[in-house]
């Protein structure tokens, strides 16, 4: 008598519902079974962000075949240091990977793992259908003295990504927080003191150090100097730049060797066999 309980769960109810709750309880001289009053939902239930756009209705996209030397790269520039920044990674790709280290996006100096001092990787692990960020700086040539070697998300997103499909990928940081999300879902957060290695290599779409090759389709990417979600949100079905914009390639030319820059700082990126689709 006289205490209160909340409820909560998974399923929804449609808007003009009729619910009521059943409680039974056992006060110690056996147990007593109410039924409440019925209510009628007037609400309509919470729904998740969806792409703007069936992706497979993209005019054009980049197949890349994830064979050796299969790639785009976009060359050195400063601009692509994020350091402890905060920074928007969006990419919009078509995942055909089915084993090893399948990477979306990195920033090396292209040297082989041995000879790689400072680099951060987004990868794509097939054998568990899931995201991660790979950071690695043991002090090299550009920051002296600064070490880091470490894995984000690595397991805890098993299973988020559907293999043979359109997927909107966010790496994003605000502060002192990274944030992962899948086609507008907010998948997993955690915290980040840290840094992004600087290096003067080249920024590369489909592989690092020269290795990892991507194996499907790219139709967007997006660099950003600014955190721009951290909560859910809706993918944009075409992506404009702005002031915060550090390279947009949106892979709509459908032909030639050459993926445009539309931020206007000028990172036309070389394809380096991948093909037009």
């Amino acid at each position: 008598d006289g205490e209160t309980a909340s409820l909560s769960g998974a399923t929804y109810f449609d808007k003009d519902d009729t619910v009521s709750v059943v409680v039974t309880a056992d006060d110690g001289d056996g147990t007593d079974t109410r039924t409440s009053d019925s209510v009628t939902v007037l609400n309509t239930p919470p729904t998740t962000p969806t792409a703007a756009i069936t992706l497979r209705e993209c005019d054009t996209a980049l197949d890349f075949s994830g064979e050796p030397g299969v790639d785009v790269s976009a060359s050195f520039s400063p601009d692509f240091w994020f350091d402890e920044s905060d920074f928007t990674i969006e990419v919009r790709a078509y995942i055909e990977c089915t084993s090893g280290g399948c990477v979306i996006i990195s920033h090396d100096d292209v040297t082989g793992w041995e000879g790689i001092a400072q680099k951060w990787v987004f990868h794509y692990r097939p054998e568990t259908q899931s995201l991660y960020l790979h950071i690695h700086d043991d002090g090299g040539d550009v920051d002296p003295g600064r070490y880091a070697s470490e894995l984000f998300f690595y397991d805890d997103n098993f299973g988020s990504v559907t293999p043979e499909s359109w997927h909107d990928f966010a790496l994003v940081r605000s502060g002192p927080t990274l944030y992962l999300f899948i086609d507008g879902i907010l998948i997993d957060t955690t915290e980040f003191d840290g840094y992004m290695p600087t290096n003067a290599g080249e920024l590369t779409i489909g592989s690092a150090e020269r290795g990892f090759w991507f194996d499907g389709l790219f139709s967007n990417v997006h660099l950003s100097s600014t955190a721009r979600y951290t909560t859910d949100y809706v993918p944009k079905a075409n992506h404009t730049a702005d002031g915060s914009t550090i390279a947009l390639w949106k892979f709509n030319e459908g032909e030639g060797l050459i993926v445009t820059d539309h931020s206007g700082r000028g990172h036309h990126a070389d394809i380096r066999g991948a093909e037009w689709t």
